[in-house]
């Protein structure tokens, strides 16, 4: 149960746009709207509930000779250039960091995780991180491991450090952007914060597929990639600038902005690697009491595959 106290224009219909997609008796629809649910733990609202290009996607062959390259082949061969040059022949150095590694909250087990890619900011004061670009490869395929959810959960923790430390009067300026390469293709994404009626609560906005550039071996393949350039550095870098000088100029924790803050889950969420589907009588079923803060009701649990709570055992 998912009890929320946000007083935000619009969110009861959202709820109930969940619900009903929940219930639906189209598997599609139904999977749709149980991990929209995981993502409001994290206090993200999908922004469209938009699901079509998930729905829509379909992977290519994993076998013989007709297979698609592999998730190591296509981080080597394509993406460790584009990704790494884009930010440090920017007109400001951004530090690209491989595998960074996140510590949430605790320092081991389940408040721990793997970004495949972050560009970051770095606050030499204070010795700190602080990423606004994170990427993730998808294993296998979107219809099953959903892991628009891991690089959602993986923004909003990072979201959350960085507005701790902004002024009141910046908080809408801040923008974490996200992306998810399956092979040759790249979605991108933000994650962007809102205040509720009365200005007490924070939640995150998620835009997801913003942009999307295919780099398949084809007439328009050069074309997209400097498409991409030009989009990671005059949009992503843009807010990253925007963070940099909000870090480089603040004094310390903002505790009028803190206070509003989303209390996010400890545990991350994980892909997995086994390609199937869970079965009907372990799927999570979600409810919304309006009265109480939301609990995250899994919060500090195993977070095993295993986990039937889990989203990724769709």
């Amino acid at each position: 149960m998912l009890s929320i106290c946000y007083d935000v224009s619009g969110m009861k219909e959202y709820y109930d746009i969940l619900l009903k997609r929940q219930k639906s008796q189209i598997e599609a629809l139904s999977r749709s709207g149980r991990h929209l649910f995981q993502l409001l733990k994290w206090s993200i609202v999908d922004t469209s509930t938009t699901v079509n290009s998930v729905l829509s996607y379909c992977p290519a062959s994993s076998l013989w000779l007709e297979s698609g390259p592999s998730e190591s082949h296509s981080k080597i061969q394509l993406w460790s250039r584009i990704l790494s040059d884009a930010f440090i022949y920017n007109l400001v150095h951004f530090e690209p960091i491989w595998e960074y590694h996140q510590l949430v909250p605790e320092h081991f087990g389940s408040g721990s995780s793997y970004c495949d890619f972050v560009a970051v900011v770095k606050d030499e004061r204070r010795n700190r991180l602080f990423p606004f670009f994170i990427i993730e490869f998808e294993r296998h395929d979107r219809e099953i491991h959903k892991d628009h959810a891991v690089v959602a959960a993986e923004a909003a923790f990072e979201l959350n450090r960085l507005l701790s430390l902004v002024p009141e009067s910046k908080v809408l300026e801040v923008r974490v952007h996200v992306g998810l390469i399956s092979n040759s293709i790249i979605s991108l994404g933000i994650l962007r914060p809102f205040y509720n009626d009365d200005r007490t609560a924070i939640l995150f906005a998620y835009d997801r597929d913003v942009a999307t550039f295919s780099l398949r071996d084809d007439s328009d393949k050069l074309l997209n990639a400097l498409k991409l350039l030009v989009y990671l550095r005059e949009v992503v870098c843009k807010d990253g600038l925007i963070i940099k000088d909000l870090v480089d100029n603040s004094p310390g924790i903002c505790d009028n902005v803190t206070m509003t803050l989303p209390k996010l889950p400890t545990w991350m969420e994980k892909s997995r690697e086994s390609s199937t589907y869970t079965p009907k009588i372990k799927k999570v079923k979600y409810g919304i009491d309006m009265d109480d803060h939301y609990s995250a009701g899994n919060e500090g649990g195993d977070d095993s595959d295993d986990n039937e709570d889990d989203y990724c055992n769709e």
